[in-house]
């Protein structure tokens, strides 16, 4: 007699999976708009807070390559919890850094550790949900991260406003990686949710696996990564060219923050919209309008001087 698969009930992701990057995100989110703004407080020019704000992406690029091998040998749990330390530490650095290379050096500490963290809760999801509800779980998670990254800088901009400090965000920032924290060590074990036995062990890895599997993929690779990078550079750029404009133009930080977090809500609201964009046309729907508006915002930016 065949046994029927439990059904499977969304409230069993929420608390493990969703709720920890919300935290997480509300903290990076907190701290990305105003990478300018301090990185000119140590006394870095324009161009020069622009490299330290790259850092944060240039971080994130560095910890994809073995981010696949951590999670891969210490599983989703553990990998989350030393992406939680490293960014402690990585915002630690930046808080105290006197100089801009140890305010560089502490973004890029915090790009490889959300890296990490990312590919942990991807993993953990694609892992734990059945695959008639996969697609929804992971767009679902997308949204998560983008309602983290509106609230955050709204956050951001009223801890300044009532402390008139912008490194207050650093402490907005600990905080939540502390829930963070608190939701994995005192919730039960996310791994718990899979449906692969928990006693089984893990096949062994090697860091050099992902460079195989790029050697082996190389055509897909070359058809499609020069695509993809293009569109992921425009999309990360502004994150990156804002705050920056912002700086530029003399707006203070707490407005800053409140005009990055409002791009950020226009970007959660049309998740949805994207997504069933695919689903019934494709990606190729997605991609191309929102590269033209891309290009017509930077366009409207640049002849707005």
């Amino acid at each position: 007699m065949m046994t029927r698969e439990p059904e499977f009930r969304w409230r069993s992701i929420v608390a493990p999976a969703l709720l920890p990057t919300l935290l997480f995100t509300i903290g990076e989110g907190a701290i990305i708009p105003l990478i300018p703004s301090l990185a000119a407080q140590v006394g870095a020019d324009l161009a020069t807070a622009g490299l330290v704000a790259a850092m944060l992406l240039v971080g994130q690029l560095i910890g994809d390559l073995p981010a696949g091998w951590i999670v891969a040998r210490i599983g989703e749990r553990a990998a989350m919890l030393g992406a939680l330390g490293s960014s402690a530490l990585g915002i630690a650095v930046a808080a105290f850094a006197p100089t801009v290379a140890l305010l560089g050096l502490g973004m890029l500490i915090l790009g490889a550790s959300a890296a990490v963290f990312a590919l942990a809760r991807h993993a953990l999801l694609t892992t734990a949900v059945p695959a008639a509800y996969r697609a929804r779980a992971l767009s679902t998670l997308g949204g998560v991260y983008r309602l983290g990254l509106m609230i955050g800088p709204f956050l951001g901009a009223a801890i300044i406003t009532v402390t008139g400090e912008t490194g207050a965000v650093y402490w907005l920032a600990i905080a939540a990686l502390v829930g963070v924290a608190a939701s994995l060590l005192l919730l039960p074990d996310p791994e718990g949710l899979l449906r692969r036995d928990p006693d089984e062990a893990r096949p062994p890895v090697s860091p050099l696996d992902v460079l195989r599997t790029i050697g082996r993929r190389r055509q897909v690779l070359a058809r499609l990564g020069l695509a993809a990078l293009t569109v992921s550079a425009l999309r990360a750029s502004r994150q990156v060219l804002l705050p920056l404009w912002a700086v530029s133009i003399g707006l203070g930080d707490a407005q800053t923050a409140t005009i990055i977090g409002a791009t950020a809500a226009i970007d959660f609201a049309l998740f949805y919209l994207g997504g069933w964009l695919m689903d019934r046309f494709g990606r190729l729907y997605t991609a191309v309008p929102s590269t033209i508006g891309l290009g017509l915002g930077f366009i409207v930016l640049a002849s707005s001087a």
